[in-house]
């Protein structure tokens, strides 16, 4: 076998494939933290949510301005909680993007996406009307199909 052919299976099995391994462990758990960091604030969100609400009901009931200062204190933080979980949601799907990319450069089948709500498109969902409008049906006649 001549060098240059030695100098390329020596780059590809000694450092190439390696790489590889760590890359896609290292994929693999951040991805894993990432949405179980998520699940986790969104859960301390809902709950901080629910607490707010007790305290601020409280705080009308006993006329007392501290349980309104808290009130607004835990819901504020609610909504620091649940940003965050946006955000660990966001980079597990990067992960997972990034995992499914290293795994087509292999030919290797890639692993499905998580069902996270997309909070970055800001459309609204299609009314249902708006599937009629595309038909030249509308809500007195009926469709053709």
């Amino acid at each position: 076998m001549s060098k240059p052919i030695l100098f390329k299976e020596h780059i590809t099995h000694d450092i190439i494939q390696p790489n590889y391994r760590t890359e896609i462990s290292d994929f693999i758990h951040s991805r894993s933290w990432w949405r179980k960091t998520g699940m986790c604030f969104e859960t301390i969100s809902k709950l901080l949510m629910g607490s707010g609400s007790v305290l601020s009901f409280a705080s009308g009931v006993y006329q007392n301005q501290n349980f309104s200062f808290i009130a607004g204190s835990v819901s504020t933080l609610s909504v620091v909680c649940l940003q965050f979980a946006t955000f660990c949601y966001k980079e597990s799907k990067q992960s997972t993007q990034e995992l499914n990319l290293l795994l087509q450069k292999l030919n290797l089948d890639t692993i499905p996406m998580d069902n996270v709500i997309n909070t970055d498109d800001p459309s609204p969902p299609p009314r249902p009307t708006d599937s009629l409008k595309d038909e030249n049906c509308s809500l007195d006649q009926p469709c053709s199909r």
